[in-house]
């Protein structure tokens, strides 16, 4: 026979709990339904505008009107090479749909990295940073894809933005809540 928990409120069973899972009334929603995890450890460098995949990327299969919980976790680095200025770089989720089509779900604003020289001579700087990114997503059912993106932002000859700089892992976790 099976361990068995059971609440009750009013005289009235709510919840109960066996080995087999939790069962009752108004506890659908909250639940994950599933967890999918990736990484990248492969160094991606941007040296114009323009936002390029960072390589970070996984796939989950949504069942109905569900939520998808994201978590991001990236290494991120602004470099100059005896520029002037700024080195800033952003970084942005999104989310690819089967025909290719990118839908941003977190960003692109603010700066997620920055760096700056003093202006003349020969150096070089270089900042870095651990990038999070929470996010919800209500992509309705189907497989769905989610990436990471950067783009140099601010920056001339001399400047680069770096995701997984020198190997450093990346790490994305998504989640499918029942709603």
């Amino acid at each position: 026979a099976a361990d068995t928990i059971k609440f009750s409120t009013g005289g009235v069973e709510r919840m109960q709990i066996t080995n087999s899972g939790v069962t009752g009334t108004g506890i659908g929603a909250g639940i994950v339904l599933q967890v999918v995890n990736a990484t990248v450890s492969s160094e991606v460098e941007r040296t114009s505008s323009g936002f390029a995949d960072t390589g970070l990327t996984a796939n989950i299969t949504v069942s109905g009107s569900n939520k998808v919980l994201i978590f991001v976790a990236q290494a991120l680095e602004a470099r100059q090479y005896n520029a002037t200025g700024f080195a800033v770089g952003q970084l942005k989720l999104v989310r690819i749909d089967s025909g290719g089509t990118y839908y941003n779900i977190f960003g692109p604003g603010g700066n997620s990295v920055v760096t700056s020289g003093p202006g003349s001579g020969s150096y070089f700087v270089a900042s870095g940073c651990i990038a999070s990114i929470v996010a919800e997503d209500s992509p309705g059912a189907g497989t769905h894809t989610y990436a990471t993106q950067i783009a140099r932002t601010v920056g001339g000859a001399g400047t680069a933005v770096r995701a997984q700089s020198g190997g450093h892992p990346a790490e994305i976790i998504l989640m499918e809540i029942a709603v």
